[in-house]
């Protein structure tokens, strides 16, 4: 949790002996990788606290066959998790969608819409926003650009949904 981690970086900041000294911290601290994974963190939760997910949830997934609606979960998923962290879409997605099939469905076959909707979460690797080790990368390589994440992310996220796919098929 977060606030084990500040706790002990406290620790090590108020321990004598310069441990991990506050002025150095402050200085080397990858201030815009935490404000890029802040504020996907914040827009997932404002899409959440203005009702726009359940909107969009009720409009597209009660419409569709299964089928489509997890090829729909998992294609919102997958762009989500691309724009705002993947943590911030899996919060987002998976509660409206273990809701919305909790009628529907059985628990085996609910529980396998969760699972393919959480592996598409995890599939974010457009932008350095996606995750935070792209956000770390990014933030440490002043070489890297958005372009070159964009280029290779491609690709990985390609690779991953024929993978899903495949899975999507075999399991259910």
């Amino acid at each position: 949790d977060g606030t084990v981690a500040i706790c002990a970086a406290l620790c090590l900041m108020l321990s004598p002996g310069d441990v991990l000294p506050w002025h150095e911290t402050i200085r080397t601290f990858p201030w815009d990788a935490f404000f890029l994974l802040a504020g996907g963190v914040a827009l997932a939760t404002a899409v959440n606290d203005s009702g726009l997910d359940a909107l969009l949830a009720r409009r597209v997934l009660t419409k569709v066959h299964r089928h489509w609606q997890l090829t729909a979960a998992v294609g919102a998923a997958l762009c989500t998790s691309n724009f705002v962290s993947n943590v911030a879409a899996a919060n987002l997605l998976l509660p409206l969608l273990a809701a919305e099939n909790e009628d529907k469905y059985s628990d085996t076959h609910r529980d396998r819409i969760l699972l393919l909707v959480t592996l598409a979460c995890s599939f974010a690797f457009l932008f350095p926003i996606s995750t935070p080790p792209n956000a770390i990368v990014f933030a440490a390589t002043p070489e890297l650009t958005t372009r070159d994440l964009l280029h290779v992310g491609t690709i990985f996220t390609l690779l991953c949904l024929l993978i899903l796919i495949l899975a999507l098929v075999i399991y259910l």
